[in-house]
């Protein structure tokens, strides 16, 4: 926690003591208060009237420190020049100040408790602390999917506030003043293919470096995939003893990923294990005992993940690398053309028709939309007011070119709680800004962010076994290497994630970068998803959600399962109509199922808050004492 320098700070630093480690101010006052191991915080020498700590995995030296520490500027600089994934917190003057990371993998909240205003990087510990309640609007909102921007900036609990990806915090030295301010912009994407490659590789590398640079044993996922592949390769040629591990299924082509594995990197230490002695999507979430401070999709695969991070801790892994992030920053946007046409239009217009080969779309669906253009909030608002239920059977188009997806009612969502979401929805569409000026880097960001709130709930199921799970190509230089890149050489419709492929070259294998397809965790995640139908609403059955009449649990049974499941949450015998077509889409469509994809997730983290003390005393009367657990 970040306290201000100020005498009232002192009892509460004195309430967080147990079992945490403390720096002071300058003044000798309370200043950080953590429980980061020593080697993930670095700190520089007393001076005068300023420190400065960093605090995760960086690159920081103490020369860099001793720089940082003299000019004003200099946490704003230490922040953008050094690899790795971490927060910059500098004491300077009495003013406490703090940056997280430019995309959101580590994030800052602030509250005021006991009369000062403090900050920490886990919006449920704060709300624990300070006793704060939920916000009903908001628990209700995040049953939404998708989490378009900004509606995952929306607060959870009242009283606390999230300080934007890429924003600093300042707390003024008497704790009753703060502001928020921009450190962090997107580079202009200039680069060539070729300079953009060599530019992600040597920061990718060093994203790396930053984690097994302290020994050790570090385990490393290698899905023989073009993302947890560079990854392990980078990790081999650091000073930690370096543990690859494969997963493989009995599925069609389930093996693929063990074959390309060793095919890359024939030489690294390697396990290997079968994916089905590893708990099934969605089924064990009551063995997850992980705190999260917000609802998450890693949900669905936690009990898997909390298994192999502690089957790595079990070897003695301190930490757990993966390749979380090289989708959301590798793979080809449709959006980018709709910004490139205004930029290179005949480049653009050979794109998309491109596009419309590979999509069998029609001219109109493939070429309109890229004359369309809106603002944000226009379209925001538009989208607000024809807010429909989702139809399983409409078929999403992989070339839509929108601000983002559109956004669903959940049809068990009260009709109350209905009403009282559309009213914030407005409100948000009244002040919604883009993450950026076109549509193609603003989409870009958005799923960018999207893919750092994903590793940030892994981290969190890693920390639950201090065992570090870290996501190297989310890292605010790695993301800033692709973002330099220029759009058209990022990706293209007839190549498969390119700019790693050239990143690459040289240090892989050529026959492993000529791969041109892997295998999907589809069959895998819709077996999960039938298997768990009971356990799921279950899940909903006792959590707040019902308990205050957010959900409509016969509406849920009947809409998600198709009527298979009986009040008690047994199945039913029918077989035909509504259920028949109900399965057919479960099995089809596994990511887009309405309960895995967003009501389970919000179930099961308003339960666990409440099993676990996140919830103020009279909330955690009102549920259940039970729990359930990417």
């Amino acid at each position: 926690m970040l306290l201000p320098d100020t005498d009232s700070a002192v009892p509460l630093a004195r309430r967080l003591a147990r079992g945490s480690a403390a720096l002071h101010h300058p003044s000798g006052r309370p200043w950080l208060v953590h429980n980061y191991p020593a080697e993930q915080v670095a700190v520089s020498a007393d001076r005068s009237d300023r420190r400065l700590a960093v605090v995760g995995f960086s690159a920081v030296t103490p020369a860099g420190l001793s720089q940082a520490v003299r000019h004003l500027d200099g946490p704003d600089r230490l922040a953008r020049e050094l690899d790795g994934s971490f927060w910059v917190v500098p004491s300077f003057a009495g003013r406490s100040h703090a940056l997280g990371s430019a995309l959101g993998v580590r994030r800052i909240y602030r509250a005021r408790i006991d009369g000062v205003w403090v900050a920490l990087d886990r919006a449920d510990v704060l709300a624990e602390i300070g006793s704060f309640d939920f916000d009903e609007t908001t628990r209700a909102l995040r049953t939404i999917m998708p989490l378009v921007h900004p509606l995952s900036e929306e607060p959870l609990w009242r009283g606390i506030e999230p300080v934007s990806p890429g924003e600093s915090l300042t707390i003024e030295a008497d704790g009753n003043r703060y502001w928020h301010r921009r450190w962090w912009t997107p580079p202009k994407a200039e680069m060539d293919r070729s300079r953009g490659a060599e530019r992600l590789r040597d920061r990718l590398a060093a994203a790396v470096a930053t984690r097994t640079n302290g020994g050790g044993v570090v385990h490393s996922d290698l899905s023989g995939g073009f993302d947890s592949t560079p990854v392990t390769y980078f990790a081999s040629l650091g000073r930690a003893r370096v543990v690859a591990s494969t997963a493989y299924n009995t599925d069609l082509g389930g093996r693929e990923d063990l074959v390309w594995a060793r095919k890359a990197l024939p030489g690294i230490e390697h396990s290997i294990l079968s994916l089905e002695a590893l708990p099934t999507f969605c089924l064990g979430f009551s063995e997850v005992t992980a705190r999260f401070d917000e609802p998450s999709d890693t949900i669905r695969a936690a009990p898997r993940i909390a298994a192999m991070i502690q089957a790595a801790r079990s070897n003695g892994a301190r930490v757990y690398l993966n390749g979380l992030g090289g989708d959301h920053l590798l793979s080809l946007m449709p959006a980018w053309d709709h910004t490139l046409l205004r930029r290179r239009p005949l480049t653009a217009l050979r794109r998309v028709r491109i596009s419309q080969l590979l999509e069998g779309a029609t001219f109109r669906t493939a070429f309109l939309p890229l004359l369309r253009s809106q603002p944000y909030r226009a379209w925001f608002g538009r989208m607000v007011e024809t807010m429909e239920f989702r139809d399983p059977y409409r078929k999403a188009t992989a070339m839509d070119l929108t601000w983002g997806q559109r956004i669903y009612w959940p049809r068990w969502l009260t009709t109350a709680h209905r009403a009282a979401v559309t009213t914030r929805l407005r409100e948000i569409a009244g002040t919604a800004d883009p993450l950026a000026p076109t549509l193609g880097e603003h989409a870009y960001l958005a799923v960018i962010r999207g893919g750092a709130r994903v590793a940030r709930a892994g981290a969190q199921l890693g920390a639950a076994r201090r065992v570090a799970f870290e996501s190297p190509f989310l890292d605010d230089r790695v993301v800033g290497a692709c973002l330099a890149t220029r759009i058209r050489d990022r990706g293209h419709p007839k190549q498969f994630k390119p700019l790693i492929r050239e990143a690459m070259r040289g240090l892989l294998p050529g026959d492993f970068l000529r791969r041109n397809r892997q295998t999907s965790g589809d069959p895998q995640a819709s077996r999960g998803i039938r298997a768990a139908e009971s356990e799921l609403v279950d899940i909903c059955r006792h959590s707040v959600l019902a308990e205050r009449g957010t959900i409509d649990l016969d509406e849920l049974r009947s809409h998600a399962f198709g009527g298979r499941l009986q009040a008690g949450g047994a199945r039913a015998n029918s077989h035909n109509g509504p259920a028949c077509r109900r399965a057919s889409t479960l099995a089809s469509t596994p990511v887009s199922s309405p309960l895995p994809s967003a009501l389970s997730t919000v179930a099961r983290f308003a339960r666990q808050r409440a099993r676990s003390g996140g919830l103020p005393r009279r909330d955690r009367a009102m549920t259940a004492e039970t729990s359930i657990g990417s």
